[in-house]
This record gives C-alpha cells, structure tokens and sequence, in this order.
C-alpha cells in the first residue's frame, strides 16, 4: 500500500467511519483504506478503482456498488450572472460505460465554481452532495434523483464572478477577488450519521484561519439532528468510535503545519 500511495502527489482524503477514502487526481484512481485493516495488518492492500481520465474531476469522487458517482463541473446556477445550467448533478462510470458522455453545448465553462463534496451509501441507497458556496446539501436516492434539498441555517449571498469568452466563444467563469462565501468545506461518516463541516461566512482568504467552524449533524434521510461549535477552523474531521459526541480534527499551526486535536462537549458548545 505505501509503494502505491506514496506516488499520489495530487491527493485527498475523506474519513467514512472505518474506511479512508484516498483520491489521486494525478493518476485517476480512487482507494478505498479499511481503517482497522491497515492497523492488523502490515501486508493490506487496499480497495483501489480507477475513474475516468477524460471526465473533469475536480472533487472527490466515491464508490457506489459497481460504479463510481462524480459531480458534474458543468452543473451550475447563478442567479445575479444569469447563468442557469442544470444538467444531471451526478455522474456514474461504470466498468460497461467507463466514459459517460457529458454535453458541451454549454455557453459557460463553470469547472473552476459551483463543486462541493460528494458522498455515499449503497446499503441505504442514499447520495449527497454538499455545495462549497452555498448553504445547501441535496438528497439523492439510488437512481440519481433528486428527492430533498436542505437549505441553511445561513442564507450566504451569491459570489462574485468574473466571466470573460474564450477563443471558442465560450463564456470562462471564475470567482472573482479573495472575499467569498464559504458553506460546506468537509464531512465525516459515522453509522448511520454525517457530520460536517461549515462555516456560513463570507470569508477573507487572506485570514482565513480567524474563520471558525460548525459541525452540523444529519442523517441519511436528510434531517438535521445536531450542531456543534468549535472553536477552531477545522480542516478534517473523524468521529470517536468509543464516544461518539467526541471529535478528532485536523487544524493548522502558527506555522501553518497539520495538527491534530481533540474536540470535547466542553469545547464545542453541546
């Protein structure tokens, strides 16, 4: 596992309960680390699926039964720019259909705005998708439908876009300066619960380690259960098997450097 893991130089990870979600966006594969595997045994390999390298992915992908189930770049609405575009949010690759077509009769080139986080149970039937700009999560069941959309707590306005053409007379969409809305930056799996991270700001780049973190609680079935306040940005974030009102988090020093803390019901505001 390390020989593999070690060449992923572009990658992310996401904690599901017992199991690490690992992206390389470099070599277009996604493993799967079962966490109690790992600590038992020194020779385990991995679950490891490769995704497709024509597809543009610019958030973590996730298994779902024999597919891979990525956000489409091209989904997106802004109402101040005008721009409402609303193919399928979610795209499935399938070993039978390893490169699903995506349309690119498109007039805005939105790959660099609009993505958030994606997440999965396939024993439930149930897919999400968290919105990095806006307070929003959506509900998806098993066939990719959309059947609830969570708004809040915080109504953030929409941000600000610079939109120039391309030499194909396509429109480019970016955002534009350093202060922008900031909703759902991360999440964590636990049972039958999701945890996630959010901050509900328009937020400074600049400063952004003075922005501090919720943890909002839901089910699968999207209903709110809990929240949480910390008192630190948090970056990642995992639930403790032994008590599960205690989180493990990842924040940044005074260096700027991972550190990894412990977050009580004294701490964060249960």
């Amino acid at each position: 596992m390390e020989k593999d893991l070690e060449n992923c130089y572009f990658a992310q990870m996401i904690y599901e309960g017992n199991v690490m979600r690992v992206t390389d966006y470099i070599n277009r594969r996604l493993y799967n680390v079962e966490i109690d595997k790992v600590l038992s045994n020194s020779n385990y390999n991995p679950e490891l699926a490769s995704f497709s390298k024509s597809i543009i992915v610019t958030s973590a992908p996730v298994s779902y039964g024999d597919s891979i189930l990525c956000i489409n770049p091209f989904h997106y609405v802004h109402q101040q720019a005008g721009i409402d575009q609303q193919p399928p949010r979610i795209i499935a690759m399938t070993d039978k259909n390893p490169n699903p077509s995506i349309p690119m009769d498109f007039d805005y080139m939105t790959v660099n705005v609009g993505q958030g986080l994606l997440g999965a149970n396939a024993c439930l039937g149930k897919i999400f998708f968290a919105s990095f700009d806006i307070s929003s999560i959506e509900f998806y069941n098993s066939d990719l439908k959309l059947v609830k959309n969570v708004l809040g707590p915080v109504m953030l306005p929409e941000t600000k876009l610079s939109i120039s053409i391309d030499n194909n007379g396509k429109h480019d969409v970016c955002y534009k300066g350093m202060d922008q809305p900031e909703a759902y930056t991360g999440f964590t799996i636990f049972n039958d619960k999701l945890y996630f991270i959010y901050t509900g700001r328009s937020i400074i780049w600049d400063n952004v380690k003075d922005y501090y973190s919720y943890i909002l609680c839901f089910d699968w079935n999207g209903n709110f259960l809990k929240s949480y306040s910390a008192p630190v940005r948090i970056n990642t974030l995992s639930v403790s098997v032994s008590e599960p009102n205690v989180f493990y988090a990842t924040i940044k020093d005074e260096e700027n450097n991972p550190k990894l803390i412990k977050l009580t019901p004294t701490n964060t505001g249960e």
